[in-house]
């Protein structure tokens, strides 16, 4: 869109066109077991509470209202026994996983889970193996038995022995993890998973019908399987089950490889892969939608993203751009940490710059923009905290789920954005600017999330407010570098972060930027500088 000679971007929401709730499961993370535990998992610290976990990291992931947490997986869901992670720590027997190759202790076992999600006041997503045998059923039902049993029972008397009388609560049950992919050692058929997914989701509804089952879907739209493995899955267990679950995976570190054939991304693959992404969710509700006609079926099933992330930041930088530092570890911030954590805490410090926080920030925008199907996100938030010895980093990327998470609760407004574009060497002409927008009702708030994914220029934006009495711009808030691939670090934890600009001034989305605006909706305002508002009468 032009106003004269300068491209600018237009948004115009109206107070009744809506897409859908972004609900609390909206916010969520997945925690997979590793030979030392979790990285906040750290009895022996001085800074842990009683049950081991650091007290710094559950202040903080309490700040940010965690709505759900995955547990125990992961691909170490291949050969996971629930069995190894209960009862006292100090008798429990090693294995060696997948992840890692190293022994493991499962010093974080099920009771751990269930304790952690207590403290962060947060709803349980269990994982469960997918295996290919009757027994795989039979470990089932004991966990079933051991975490819902009220006593009398082997299983139930095993949890109240180990000191949790009451049985837990189970909302959700993922069914394995990832079945269809090629890096997994016990990779399924989409028949053979199918049929396991079906009796189990059928033993699962015996137990307590209230419970939620996902089933597994597509894990990478590079899989050769996709889409057909959902349409298969879905046609043997329909009935049966309540979600699918996809994941997306992107690789923008060719050092990162999943086993399927894939270029990894560039900086100016930014517009393109958010477009890739929200196709890859509306093919999985297009597929959910053929399988409900196809059975005659009234029941709804809804979309559970439970893993969506893009490893590594790309090093080639476009020549014309002068772009020179780079979040890197310094030898301070290695003695911060302690060394080496055990979930790869050198690549997620070293990725956490503001082209990380674009790509974050964006997906949550696609999701957001799609919450009509996808009800369940457990994303990734663990990767913006980076836990140390004695204490937190909050990477930049924090700062931009922490605003997602606190203001993005409420009705997605479906906007109708108009958007300059931008030319990319790769996918050609592609959107400059995605933006998502959260109608809170209880609070009389509409809340809008911007990201501009130009390289070079900056775009001015104009919000136009529909359906609403009055309406008054009253926090505009920015995450911006001149340096787009620097980054926080223990040695300089403040280099990026949120800056509060003039509400009274025009909109400008400088390049490669985050920016938060909130509007108040119950007070009188006349025209605001970048601002158009109308109500029902003018329109």
């Amino acid at each position: 869109m032009k106003k004269g000679n300068v491209s600018i971007a237009s948004l115009r929401l109206d107070k009744d066109y809506r897409i859908g709730e972004a609900k609390d499961t909206l916010y969520g993370d997945f925690h997979q077991t590793s030979p030392e535990g979790l990285p906040f998992y750290r009895p022996e610290s001085p800074l842990s509470g009683p049950s081991g976990f650091r007290q710094d990291y559950i202040d903080e992931i309490n700040r940010y209202n965690m709505g759900i947490i995955r547990f125990p997986g992961g691909s170490n869901m291949c050969f996971y026994n629930w069995k190894d992670g209960i009862g006292p720590r100090e008798e429990r027997i090693a294995r060696v996983y997948y992840i890692g190759g190293q022994p493991d202790k499962m010093l974080v076992g099920l009771d751990e889970c269930f304790e952690l999600a207590r403290l962060m006041g947060a709803k349980v997503m269990l994982d469960i193996r997918a295996g290919f045998a009757s027994a795989s059923l039979t470990e089932l039902y004991d966990e079933l038995e051991y975490c819902l049993g009220k006593g009398g029972t082997y299983w139930s008397d095993k949890r109240i022995a180990n000191g949790h009388k009451e049985p837990y609560e189970i909302p959700y049950i993922c069914i394995g993890n990832e079945e269809d992919g090629p890096w997994e050692f016990a990779q399924h058929t989409p028949e053979s998973y199918g049929h396991f997914a079906r009796e189990a989701a059928k033993l699962i509804k015996n137990f307590d019908p209230s419970i939620k089952v996902i089933v597994c879907g597509t894990s990478n739209p590079s899989v050769p399987t996709y889409p057909e493995w959902d349409r298969i899955v879905l046609d043997m267990a329909f009935e049966y089950v309540d979600y699918l679950s996809i994941h997306y995976i992107r690789a923008c570190d060719p050092s990162f490889k999943m086993g399927i054939p894939e270029p990894p991304l560039g900086v100016e693959d930014l517009g393109y892969i958010s477009k890739e992404f929200s196709d890859f969710i509306e093919a999985a509700q297009a597929v959910i939608t053929f399988v409900k006609a196809k059975h005659r079926s009234q029941k709804d099933i809804k979309l559970s993203i439970e893993e969506w992330f893009k490893p590594g930041a790309p090093d080639k930088i476009p020549a014309d751009l002068s772009w020179s530092e780079k979040a890197e570890l310094s030898d301070s911030d290695w003695e911060a940490l302690g060394g080496r954590g055990p979930n790869s805490i050198d690549m997620f410090i070293r990725i956490q710059n503001m082209f990380d926080l674009l790509l974050y920030v964006q997906d949550y925008i696609t999701i957001l923009n799609h919450t009509d199907s996808v009800e369940i996100s457990t994303g990734g938030f663990r990767n913006n905290l980076t836990i140390g010895k004695e204490s937190l980093l909050k990477t930049c990327t924090y700062y931009a789920a922490e605003l997602l998470s606190h203001y993005g609760r409420g009705y997605v407004l479906r906007g109708l954005l108009e958007s300059p574009t931008h030319q990319t060497e790769r996918w050609g002409e592609v959107p400059s600017l995605k933006a998502a927008a959260v109608y809170n009702e209880e609070k009389e708030e509409v809340s809008v999330f911007a990201i501009n994914m130009n390289l070079r220029e900056e775009i001015p934006l104009d919000i136009v407010l529909t359906g609403f009495e009055d309406s008054a711009l009253i926090e505009h808030v920015e995450i911006w570098d001149k340096e787009p691939m620097a980054g926080n670090s223990f040695t300089h934890p403040d280099r990026i972060l949120p800056k509060r600009l003039p509400t009274g001034e025009k909109i400008a989305l400088q390049p490669l930027s985050f920016h938060f605006l909130r509007f108040s909706v119950n007070k009188k305002a006349k025209d605001l500088h970048g601002i158009t508002l109308l109500n029902s009468e003018e329109e």
